[in-house]
């Protein structure tokens, strides 16, 4: 089944209960899933190359500019420079 014929079919609502897992957790078990969070997301960002980090902020670099020309307000502030020095 496409997307298209899901959406169609089902309302946005019974879409995200479907597919999103949802769980109760206590309080500490949701810091016990930050801390790992945390940590797993530390030691990828240290084992992550000069490439790789490069790569990643020129990404970031696109969507902002990305999003900046798709929004339809103007600001005279945000610049190609204002870009270039946010980086």
């Amino acid at each position: 089944m496409s997307k298209t014929e899901i959406m169609e079919k089902l309302s946005a609502e019974e879409v995200v209960e479907s597919f999103v897992i949802t769980q109760k957790v206590g309080s500490k078990q949701k810091k016990a899933a930050d801390h790992q969070l945390r940590e797993a997301r530390e030691k990828a960002q240290a084992e992550m190359s000069e490439k790789d980090r490069l790569s990643l902020k020129l990404m970031q670099f696109k969507f902002e500019i990305e999003d900046y020309l798709n929004s339809e307000r103007f600001n005279p502030k945000l610049t190609f420079g204002y870009f270039l020095k946010s980086m």
